[in-house]
């Protein structure tokens, strides 16, 4: 993403920029734990790895891909392990086989399935370990995906300069397949004639008029101009990226309209606070900060989300806290 007011671009692979804690809106839950006198740990999540508000996690460590996930699973019990005194109350704990596997061979691809096997394997472990401790009746754990994923293939592309010509677009933002288009000055009405209706896999918005129920209009960093694919889909900037660059076309990707049900993502939890045997209707992933703020006994920061929508999920009926 572009932000206008300080020039500069965020990618999620700069380090430097994962750090800089402008980049980061809201308030996460590590950061709601350690202002009200709780103890925050995390074994990568993003954004942990900034001073958001002034904030860290107590305990936390810079991202690297390369951990293996028993160093991530041992290392949050021992956290765990610690004194009542230095023992974190909310804890973070990142696996990324899944969606690398997604991305490079699929969503129904044997990669995947190992992958799966992987992270259930390292849940075990997990499990294990907190059942070694005597912790099972006092840990909730939740797992919990950000998005689901969708096959893509580079027979399903929509190329933007079939279309239109680049050099109006000062930068291209965002990704496959819901790119950000930053138009020349008065150029914005002619990039989007130039699109809207070419291509019946493509939807085409101005940012004041992108659907409400995507909540995206507001934010600065949203670009001018928004395209996104259908799913299944992909778009790219040139036809020529397609031949030079096909990994970038094949394989899975996510940001679909989250209607559709390949985007739903996985929510399972057990633990004291959590009902057994229970099959919950769809919600939103928004509304876990206030789940777990309420499990926790913390005040819930401002937020878009509810308790109510997961309050069936509990053994007991919790409120705003």
């Amino acid at each position: 993403m572009y932000d206008p007011s300080f020039d500069a671009v965020f990618e999620i692979s700069d380090s430097a920029a994962v750090a800089d804690a402008r980049w980061w809106g809201g308030e996460p839950l590590w950061v709601t734990a350690e202002r009200q006198g709780q103890i925050a740990a995390s074994y990568f999540w993003p954004g942990s790895e900034a001073a958001i508000e002034g904030v860290r996690p107590h305990y936390w460590v810079h991202y690297d891909v390369r951990v293996p996930d028993s160093a991530r699973v041992r290392q949050v019990l021992d956290w765990l392990s610690l004194p009542a005194t230095a023992r974190p109350t909310f804890v973070t704990l990142y696996f990324s086989e899944v969606d690398h596997a997604g991305h490079e061979s699929g969503p129904d691809s044997p990669a995947v399935a190992r992958a799966i096997l992987q992270v259930d394997a390292a849940i075990g472990r997990l499990q294990d370990g907190l059942n070694a401790r005597g912790l099972s009746d006092h840990v909730n754990v939740i797992v919990v995906a950000d998005h689901g994923m969708a096959a893509i293939s580079t027979d399903s592309v929509v190329a933007l300069d079939d279309y239109l010509s680049l050099d109006a677009l000062t930068r291209i933002t965002g990704g496959n397949p819901e790119p950000g288009l930053w138009p020349r000055a008065g150029l914005e009405d002619s990039v989007v004639r130039a699109l809207t209706g070419k291509n019946s896999h493509l939807s085409v918005w101005r940012r004041d008029s992108i659907p409400e129920r995507f909540h995206y209009r507001s934010h600065p960093r949203i670009p001018p101009v928004v395209v996104l694919a259908a799913p299944g889909w992909s778009v790219a900037a040139r036809r020529s990226d397609v031949a030079s660059h096909p990994d970038r076309f094949s394989g899975g990707t996510h940001g679909y309209d989250d209607t559709v049900s390949v985007m739903r993502a996985l929510f399972v939890a057990a633990g004291p606070a959590f009902r057994q045997g229970y099959t919950a209707a769809p919600f939103r992933n928004i509304h876990i900060y206030d789940l777990i703020a309420g499990i926790l006994g913390l005040g819930a920061a401002a937020n878009d989300g509810s308790p109510d929508s997961t309050a069936t999920l509990l053994r007991e009926t919790r409120g705003p806290r």
